[in-house]
């Protein structure tokens, strides 16, 4: 945040001219202080036109699938990292066309479950499967993603998941999750209504689905 020095001192830049104090003589501290939010404000008329440090974030490699829908919210990058193009997107899904072209996954959304499931594919030199780390921030429907990468591995027959969340009541955000994109056959398994000695794989119901537990098992 700026002090009230430096704020004059940046619309006066804007203005092209010097810098105007507040002084005390002659006027009261509230006047003063007035003073300075005018011209702050005028300051912030001003900027119109200056480019901003963030754009719009638009999914690189998906621009050409024109049947996408857009995320509900705004999404920014800094006009840096605009600049350099994502990677290559090779992976063909198979989520059920009714979950793209209505909405239930953004395009936002299924471009980091595309991203995902190519990554997932993939083999490391060590023999294990390779990841993908999520890192996006509130707004994004991770949640919605999650569900996508669950569903998309649902129909290539690897019909096993585990879901970790930070809170036991979570777990019926996650069944709303799979539900509303058109994948509520998935049946997600509470761990905490199981015994530590059951084995899990002997338990009925648990051939395939979702593991729903949280860090603190």
């Amino acid at each position: 945040p700026m002090t009230p020095q430096q704020m004059q001192e940046y619309n006066a830049h804007l203005r092209g001219g010097a810098p105007r104090h507040a002084g005390r003589q002659g006027g009261t501290e509230e006047k003063a202080e007035q003073v300075e939010v005018e011209d702050w404000e005028s300051g912030l008329g001003q900027m119109e036109g200056v480019v901003s440090p963030y754009q719009d974030y638009i999914p690189g490699r998906l621009q050409k699938h024109h049947f996408l829908v857009p995320h509900t919210d705004p999404v920014t990058e800094s006009s840096t990292l605009g600049f350099v193009l994502p990677p290559l997107l090779r992976y063909k899904i198979r989520l059920p066309r009714r979950t793209i072209e209505e909405g239930r996954l953004t395009s936002l959304q299924l471009e980091s479950v595309m991203y995902a499931c190519q990554e997932h594919a993939r083999d490391l030199a060590s023999g294990e499967r390779a990841g993908f780390f999520m890192g996006d921030g509130p707004g994004l429907g991770k949640g919605r993603q999650i569900a996508g990468i669950v569903f998309e591995n649902y129909l290539r027959g690897r019909k096993k998941a585990i879901w970790i969340s930070s809170g036991t009541d979570l777990i019926a955000d996650a069944v709303r999750d799979l539900r509303d994109i058109g994948a509520g056959n998935i049946k997600v398994h509470d761990l905490k209504d199981y015994q530590l000695d059951d084995k899990l794989s002997r338990q009925p119901g648990l051939q395939e689905g979702v593991i729903f537990l949280t860090y603190s098992l």
